[in-house]
Formats: C-alpha cells, structure tokens, sequence
C-alpha cells in the first residue's frame, strides 16, 4: 500500500473538519430543543457532546499546521487554500473549494453557536428580570451597558409593571 499523497491527505483532513461541523451542528440542534422544551438533562448531555466535538475541533487545527509544514506540501502559501490555488491544477483548485465550503458552513455554525448562548443566556436570567420588571426594582441592562447606575425610567422608581398598568 502506498503513502496517500499530501492532497489526499488535505481531502481526508476537509472531510473529517465537515464531518466534526456537522456534529455539532446536530447536537445545537439538539440544544436548542432541548432549551426550547426546558428538559436540562438533555442540556447537560448535549454540552458534553459539544464539549467533545469542540476539542476534536481544536484537534484539527494542529492537523492543519502538520499538513502546512508537510515535505511534500504542494505549492507555495500560507494556508492550505493558497497552496492548492498556487499549483494551477484543476484537482487542486477543486479541493481548495472544497475547503472553502468547509470554512463557510463552519463560520454558520459559530453564528449558530453564538445566537444559542445568547438565547440559554437570556432565559437562565428571564426568572430574574420579570421579576425586576414586575417588582419595579432597578438593576443594570443585560450586558452590563449601565452597571451600577439607577434606571431612571418611570418604572424604575418602585411603582413597579403592575403599579403603571393600573
């Protein structure tokens, strides 16, 4: 059997990398159900396997860095697209799209990764801040833009939601 060449070697790494993204875009899905329907033991699973995936993700990165540095790289450049794009073979220029498409449904799923920690972020505090609303007390706004200094709102004098709809 023979040594597969390095751009079998870039292919192989691109299609695991899809294969981790499209773990854990599975298990956000699962998160954001699992959140949706307030079942916690299906959140904590869910972070464990995020956890996981994440690791394996960081993984790749060290592979990337050994295919870079590899003998029989082709090309010249510094990442894995460019050297592929600076050999002029259509086969390479095809896997350097490949890559591309990798990096774009990546860079969905962190969005995606983002926008559900915002959200478990806001309903792990929802408890709190309804009852701040409804008690009309004062406190700062989510993301710490007024910290320490008074609301100085009608509702935040005491009267309180209940208070002002009356």
């Amino acid at each position: 059997m023979t040594n597969p060449t390095w751009q079998q070697r870039v292919a192989d790494y691109a299609e695991r990398l899809a294969e981790i993204n499209e773990s854990i875009d599975l298990i956000l899905d699962e998160t954001r159900v699992g959140t949706v329907n307030v079942k916690s033991e299906e959140l904590k699973a869910s972070q464990d396997a995020l956890s996981a995936q994440v690791q394996n993700l960081q993984n790749m990165l060290a592979e990337r860095e050994e295919l870079l540095a590899a003998d029989d790289a082709v090309g010249s450049g510094t990442t894995l697209r460019a050297r592929l794009m600076s050999t002029r073979r259509i086969d390479d220029a095809r896997l350097a799209k490949r890559l591309d498409e990798v990096g774009r449904q990546i860079e969905v799923t962190r969005e995606r990764s983002v926008a559900l920690f915002v959200c478990q972020y806001h309903l792990a505090n929802l408890g709190q801040e309804l009852i701040r609303l409804l008690s009309g007390s004062t406190g700062g706004d989510t993301y710490g833009h007024k910290i320490g200094k008074p609301d100085t709102t009608e509702r935040g004098r005491g009267g309180g939601l209940f208070n002002e709809a009356a």
